[in-house]
């Protein structure tokens, strides 16, 4: 059984930073993305996938954190993907963004709107931030580094964040600006009279600043997500830009089908093992064992007493914190066991760290949703030193670990327990609106808790698809 007598896996651990799917388009937040947009006519919509090179996500502070194309969540206000941004630690800071033209005058910025989506954003009113670069003074000739003015949602006031929802925010018109560097006046380092203490509207920083532009030299827009914030996973769409009344819409989606391989092993930030039950137990990256499904080796696990638990994964996965179950499209793994089990019933069990209803404010701990191979084969069927692999998308070996679900801030009955697991479907439509809990995010495999066996088995090739989007993991040592 995978059972949380530790459930502090990745609490304690969160210097697990989820493994970026996308790489890096610059080394630091100081760094263009791009090179251009092109303005657009009166009015545009541009669709921006994984392959457009005009955007792209940069690890601003260079401590980690994730960016990458989603699939909603629902309902997206521009086609029906997002962008994610993601941070585990408040020293980190995740960007996306574009090049728009160099020498724009910010007077010259008709319109600016962009939307949100967040989980656990409400208590703290946090949100994802907007920033351009800026050049406070276009008639001198210089064009250094400046920052940016930095504009964020709780600028409006308190309680603007609402979990759970798309909501559009308008800069040019709502809330407040603040500089991020200081501003050169005719060639000379002045005092920002719009600073985080005393922040401008929009309206003021152009009075203030009557020929400030998009810095010429490192032209930016950017989405982000950090820098102050931990354990904060959030989504923007619809970022709109508007240039002398030309208005162009850019609409993010993760486009086709795509398929990404990474390759983990004792160097890969973002993946461990873990003693889940402080009693014991030992893992390790191994070559083999012969047959494996992928690449020269796997992750092992062992225990030797029924009180250990020991168990490998990520502390978040990828930064799909609020990921809802419904939104996974393929889910499989493959195990292998070494010891002797005289049932034939012992593998190795995966598990998701779960909010049963990702729309209510409640995001305290509800254990986990986990997969048992023996449950869903029937039992006796798990021979040793055969690989086997379980799609457990379809197959009927799930629970839940805790008998407590939170639906709508109250708590319901569990309808998958061990007595009588589910399929992922019926997880589903039991709980419709359940996902990987978005402030204690786990993806987990796991041996022991009550198991009177000894074991050493071995874990590889976990695919996991997110709205069409697959990703394989082959561990080697």
């Amino acid at each position: 059984m995978l059972v949380d007598r530790q459930r502090g896996f990745l609490r304690a651990r969160r210097a697990f930073a989820p493994v970026a799917l996308v790489v890096a388009c610059g080394a630091s937040a100081l760094v263009p993305m791009v090179a251009h947009v092109a303005e657009a006519g009166a009015a545009s919509t541009v669709t921006v996938t994984p392959a457009d090179p005009s955007w792209g996500f940069v690890d601003g502070n260079a401590h980690g954190g994730l960016g990458q194309f989603v699939t909603g969540p629902p309902a997206a206000p521009a086609g029906t993907g997002s962008v994610e941004l993601a941070v585990t630690a408040s020293n980190q800071g995740y960007e996306f963004g574009a090049g728009i033209d160099g020498g724009t005058d910010f007077a010259n910025l008709t319109n600016l709107e962009y939307s949100t989506y967040t989980n656990n954003g409400a208590a703290s009113n946090r949100a994802i931030a907007l920033d351009l670069s800026v050049d406070y003074d276009n008639t001198d000739a210089t064009t250094a580094w400046q920052g940016r003015v930095v504009w964020i949602p709780a600028s409006i006031g308190a309680g603007q964040i609402v979990d759970g929802t798309w909501q559009t925010w308008s800069p040019l018109t709502q809330g407040k600006w603040f500089s991020s560097g200081t501003p050169i006046i005719a060639g000379s380092p002045t005092p920002s009279s719009c600073s985080q203490a005393t922040p401008c509207t929009w309206a003021q920083l152009t009075a203030n600043y009557p020929n400030a532009e998009i810095n010429v030299r490192d032209p930016q827009v950017l989405l982000k997500n950090g820098s102050g914030y931990s354990n904060f996973d959030a989504f923007a769409d619809k970022v709109v830009v508007g240039i002398g009344g030309n208005d162009t819409t850019y609409d993010f989606e993760p486009g086709g089908a795509q398929a990404t391989n990474v390759v983990v092993n004792g160097a890969t930030f973002g993946w461990g093992f873990a003693d889940d039950n402080n009693a014991g137990g030992h893992g390790k990256f191994v070559k083999g064992p012969k047959g494996r499904p992928l690449g020269h080796g796997s992750a092992q696990i062992a225990i030797t007493k029924p009180t250990q638990g020991y168990l490998f994964g990520t502390g978040s996965y990828l930064g799909h914190g609020a990921t809802r179950f419904s939104q996974i499209t393929k889910l499989g793994y493959s195990t292998y066991r070494n010891t002797i089990d005289a049932g034939n019933n012992l593998a190795i069990a995966m598990g998701f760290s779960v909010d049963y209803d990702l729309t209510d404010v409640t995001t305290s701990w509800q254990g986990r949703l986990v997969f048992e191979p023996y449950l869903a084969s029937g039992g006796g069927t798990i021979p040793r030193k055969t690989w086997q692999t379980w799609n457990a998308l379809t197959a009927p070996g799930w629970y839940g670990s805790s008998a407590s679900p939170k639906v709508g801030n109250a708590t319901v009955a569990q309808q998958c327990t061990m007595a009588s697991p589910c399929t992922l479907a019926q997880v589903i439509a039991a709980y419709p609106n359940a996902g990987i809990n978005p402030t204690d995010t786990q993806n987990v495999f796991k041996a022991g808790s009550g198991w009177t066996a000894k074991f050493t088995g071995s874990v590889d090739k976990f695919v996991i698809g997110v709205g069409g989007n697959d990703t394989t993991y082959d561990f080697e040592k």
